[in-house]
């Protein structure tokens, strides 16, 4: 099942919904390093303020869970709860 989803999502263009996401919600992208050059690139264009953490290969976030997944996790959750309390604090 885990395959047949993978391929399929292969041939859907989801450029457009993560844009909308990134302007909506608090986005962290964790991209392999060979593909550090496109899905910069495509940072700055389409969402600059969305943090980008480049890891080794294949679901690293599980082979270096601790030093590099979970950090990065972590900062990415603690700028969003910052963010929102900053909002919300400005709105009183």
């Amino acid at each position: 099942m885990t395959a047949l989803l993978n391929e399929t999502a292969r041939h859907v263009d989801y450029e457009q919904l993560l844009i909308d996401v990134t302007r909506r919600l608090p986005v962290l992208v964790v991209a392999r390093e060979e593909w550090r050059e496109q899905v910069s690139g495509w940072l700055k264009a389409n969402a600059p303020e969305v943090p980008l953490v480049v890891m080794g290969k294949h679901m690293m976030f599980w082979e270096r869970a601790e030093a590099q997944w979970r950090t990065a996790l972590a900062g990415s959750l603690l700028n969003a709860s910052r963010n929102l309390a900053s909002s919300a604090g400005s709105c009183l």
